[in-house]
């Protein structure tokens, strides 16, 4: 490397400190490594398959003298929010019912709409005050622990995040900005010798599995990185 400047950035960047992140939501065996692959990923499917349904009232969808009517969900994705922006345009009520039309489940996790046709029936005539009621529900929920989440935290490690980070990410999810996180979390992560954990398709996993909300708060934690130096003993 030519030049004083740029030999100091590259031994600035070499003798940086692994960033850590625990992640409380995934939890790992207490004889199992934390930044293991599998392990991660063991936990994420153990935590997306066993969590408990969302569910809500809706007494806007009951008929006259009918049974109450509910309306059930998971955890909000990565993969759930691309899907409805594909779905919508810039006209946010129809955002809403896109979002209801796209999660609402019944007790036994079956979707409760079916086509385009009942999409357009519950922007039509559903008021609007009970779609956004449910559709922030869906989209604030967090998968509950119910007290079965035994373990420790899953671990990740993270260099600084840099422009050339930023336009890889940028490429490999093709300017979808919902996908852009779990690449983020895919591309980054490491183990605390510096490996990737993650391979190549584990994005769609982490899109389909870990909610929204926290998916976005591990990849904003990665790209928001400083460089942190070792010591001179290594600590």
């Amino acid at each position: 490397m030519s030049g004083p400047t740029l030999s100091a950035i590259a031994a600035r960047w070499s003798a940086q400190r692994l960033a850590r992140l625990e992640i409380p939501e995934l939890r790992i065996g207490v004889d199992s490594d934390r930044s293991d692959r599998e392990a991660l990923l063991a936990a994420l499917a153990r935590r997306w398959h066993g969590q408990r349904l969302g569910v809500m009232p809706m007494p806007e969808w009951s008929a006259p003298g009918g049974e109450p009517m509910a309306a059930h969900w998971r955890g909000w994705t990565l993969a759930d929010e691309h899907r409805v922006q594909r779905w919508i345009s810039s006209d946010a009520p129809s955002g809403y019912a896109a979002i209801v039309w796209s999660c609402a489940l019944d007790a036994s996790g079956e979707r409760l709409f079916g086509g385009a046709d009942d999409r357009l029936a519950l922007a039509r005539m559903v008021e609007g005050h009970a779609l956004k009621r449910l559709a922030g529900a869906i989209v604030a929920w967090t998968v509950p622990d119910d007290g079965e989440a035994a373990g420790a935290p899953a671990v990740v490690h993270f260099r600084g995040w840099t422009l050339a980070d930023e336009d890889r990410i940028k490429r490999a999810a093709a300017a979808d900005d919902a996908r852009a996180f779990a690449a983020v979390i895919a591309d980054k992560a490491l183990t605390p010798a510096g490996a990737p954990i993650f391979r190549a398709g584990d994005a769609e996993r982490i899109a389909a599995e870990l909610e929204s909300h926290v998916a976005k708060r591990i990849a904003l934690e990665i790209m928001g990185a400083t460089i942190t130096l070792e010591d001179a003993q290594g600590n």
